[in-house]
């Protein structure tokens, strides 16, 4: 996962350099971890997500 996202992020920068953008269906809008739970660690994360087709604000974990 780390790799792919080295890519997509030099894939990303060389696109946006020659003026092109790419549209996301999901933006993260934020993230945090909860901090009370498992001893302070990075589990569980809670992420913000906006679904760019309804407009909704959906809440994830992971």
């Amino acid at each position: 996962m780390f790799n792919k996202g080295q890519t997509e992020d030099v894939f990303e920068r060389d696109m946006e350099s020659r003026g092109h953008w790419i549209d996301r269906f999901h933006e993260l809008i934020d993230y945090s971890y909860d901090e009370r739970r498992h001893g302070g660690g990075e589990w569980p994360l809670l992420a913000h997500v906006k679904n760019r087709g309804s407009g909704t604000i959906e809440r994830w974990q992971a």
